[in-house]
């Protein structure tokens, strides 16, 4: 494995995660991280009660960010959705939840018993993807749905896409619940004020950050924020022990505190130097003839409050992008690899890491290939389908004690989902266990099937269906 890997990172770009981009930003730089893999032995602390090295380093990166107190992630932010949502549901419950949510939301639903009632982001017809999540159809469910737990919204999206989290905490609050806001691909948010608002300065109670999406920390590595004296801490401290491993990393936690203390000293200086980066590639974009790149022109429109522009996302001018044929071309022939491809839009992650001679390579790659025939199509748009407020037959654990079988996917009309199907990336379920399934949606799965798309769930083309 290792050979490979190396031979992958000597070879090709990566627009993709994680945010230190194979090293080029690396706080832990000439350690040898053998010598710093230890246990919890006298003085080295413990992360479930710590008290001394990792209690001062949380505490630092509590400072940073600005929260009441910070936790080390070291399961990813999925430990995190699961503890939060854990700490603050009580099982049998209901749920308030973006529909677009991470799987680990889901598999919290699944664990915790509980009744999801779902948020739908408003749709981008135009360009296939999804927006954001409007703060008045947060009120209307919580009016409908009074015994609802806490609410769970997803912000930014994968394409960096934010909803107003200011207007939905008041809402949210307004209502004596608590909110929790998947900020997995916003940590980076606190490095400069052209990137959206965080949600830990909008008022959401409980926010999650994966750290090595958009900064300089290891794969895994995330922080958990708590931002209102309400949540119960003790409990939420107890379910971090319970979902994450009894052998935390002390190389992902010395990784993490690297990160912050990298980002306190020099964080502000890089940014500013990328940002201005990033706007020069953004200029040179506008010239671009059969593809465009999505810009602050969508903010207030589908519920979207901000774009974070160090998301690259591409999508057709007037025609239609194949998104497999132009990351295929960007590897194959640029030797650029992106984070995702879609049916008719690509993304490039971009972090600090990336340096001047990264975007003019980006560039001149998609100069040459905005000429390419391949790489468009006239077709119409597949959107990601998510479902329906109509769809929802059974909760995913009541789906869990049912009978199951196989079918072909394109045999299963009006049947019920008995499992997860997921386009990953990004990990957003098209399918929920309990989902009544639509003709629309086997469309979607065939396309994305078809164009060689990564469908989790899938296998060779059978679905499980309640019997």
């Amino acid at each position: 494995m290792k050979d490979h890997i190396i031979n992958y990172a000597q070879a090709k770009y990566p627009f993709h995660m994680p945010g230190h981009k194979l090293g080029r930003i690396a706080p832990l730089r000439g350690t040898n991280l053998y010598e710093i893999d230890v246990t919890e032995v006298e003085g080295m602390d413990y992360l479930y009660q710590p008290t001394g090295i990792i209690k001062k380093a949380q505490d630092q990166a509590s400072v940073f960010y600005g929260s009441m107190e910070c936790f080390f992630l070291v399961n990813g932010s999925t430990g995190g959705i699961l503890s939060a949502i854990s700490a603050c549901c009580q099982p049998d419950s209901k749920i308030l939840m973006s529909r677009n949510s991470h799987k680990s939301v889901y598999n919290s639903v699944l664990i915790n018993r509980l009744d999801p009632i779902y948020l739908y982001p408003e749709h981008i017809e135009e360009i296939g993807l999804l927006g954001g999540i409007d703060p008045n159809s947060v009120e209307k469910a919580l009016i409908s749905n009074p015994e609802i737990g806490c609410v769970v919204i997803t912000s930014p999206s994968y394409e960096g896409f934010t909803s107003d989290i200011k207007r939905i905490a008041n809402v949210v609050h307004q209502y004596n619940k608590l909110l929790i806001v998947d900020e997995a691909h916003g940590a980076h948010f606190i490095l400069s004020n052209e990137f959206p608002t965080s949600a830990i300065e909008c008022g959401a109670d409980i926010v999650i950050h994966s750290l090595h999406k958009t900064l300089p920390a290891f794969t895994q590595s995330a922080l958990l924020h708590v931002n209102n004296e309400a949540v119960d801490i003790e409990k939420l401290k107890d379910y971090l022990s319970i979902y994450q491993t009894s052998s935390p990393s002390y190389i992902l936690m010395a990784g993490i505190d690297g990160c912050i203390k990298f980002l306190e000293h020099e964080g502000k200086v890089i940014a500013d130097t990328y940002l201005n980066n990033l706007k020069a590639f953004r200029k040179k974009a506008t010239n671009f003839t059969n593809m465009k790149l999505i810009g602050k022109e969508i903010e207030g429109y589908y519920s979207i409050k901000e774009v974070d522009l160090s998301k690259l996302v591409l999508i057709g001018n007037g025609t239609s992008l194949n998104g497999k044929v132009m990351e295929k071309e960007l590897r194959e022939k640029f030797n650029l690899q992106i984070e995702l491809s879609m049916l008719e839009s690509i993304l490039a992650i971009t972090t600090i890491a990336d340096d001047v001679n990264a975007f003019d390579r980006f560039n001149v790659a998609l100069v040459d290939l905005d000429k390419s025939k391949n790489c468009f199509i006239s077709k119409s748009i597949v959107p990601i389908v998510i479902g329906s407020s109509n769809n929802k037959a059974y909760t995913p654990y009541e789906v869990s004690q049912k009978q199951q079988k196989r079918v072909n996917f394109k045999d299963a009309k009006n049947r019920i989902s008995g499992q997860f199907i997921t386009l990953y990336p990004p990990g957003i379920p098209i399918l929920v266990p309990g989902e009544i399934i639509t003709e629309n949606t086997i469309y979607a799965i065939n396309e994305y099937v078809k164009n060689g798309l990564k469908v989790l769930g899938i296998d060779h083309s059978l679905i499980k269906i309640i019997a």
